[in-house]
């Protein structure tokens, strides 16, 4: 019997890292780093024997940085976990509410549709915006991304409420897909 795992995926620099260090109350368990492309490895995480959480590359942001490197190296690596993972339950798509959609992003959205694969999508960085620009973050990605599932809005200051409330509330959702039946 397999564990049933929920991967991470986003643009690079989104947040990934810090919010799987923050959901998991470690401070470096995942490479967190302003440095694109840090993540050069499907990571995966056993989180109390119950459940994995895959931590993958980053997709090139909409400056084009690591594009190479994306194209011939971690895509194929992203590609091959989604299509042969055991028991994959769930995606967490991790998307900086100040930035723009990519078309990268837009390809792996359609890949969790066809895959069935239910999507928690993370507005990341909420901290660092105004209430107004927040909206308009959630606003853009649902136009430009055709997305119409489940959001939180998320930052990783455990000194603020509406942090902590987005990572308990990003839990719930990792229990409650992990407990379904398959």
């Amino acid at each position: 019997k397999y564990l049933p795992q929920v991967c991470v995926c986003g643009v690079s620099n989104a947040g990934k890292s810090s919010m799987i260090n923050h959901l998991l109350k470690k401070d470096n368990i995942a490479r967190a780093s302003s440095v694109t492309g840090k993540t050069k490895s499907v990571d995966l995480f056993v989180v109390n024997n119950k459940f994995i959480l895959v931590d993958l590359p980053g997709f090139p942001g909409a400056d084009g940085q690591a594009s190479r490197l994306w194209d011939e190296e971690f895509e194929p690596l992203v590609q091959q976990y989604l299509r042969d993972a055991a028991d994959l339950r769930a995606m967490i798509f991790a998307h900086d509410v100040r930035w723009p959609v990519t078309k990268e992003e837009n390809t792996y959205l359609r890949a969790a549709k066809a895959l069935n694969l239910p999507v928690l999508l993370l507005l990341t960085k909420d901290d660092k915006v105004e209430h107004r620009d927040r909206n308009w973050g959630l606003m853009r990605f649902k136009e430009d991304a055709e997305f119409e599932g489940r959001h939180i809005h998320y930052c990783s200051d455990n000194r603020l409420a509406n942090c902590r409330k987005s990572r308990r509330l990003t839990l719930r959702f990792i229990e409650s897909v992990c407990n379904e039946r398959k």
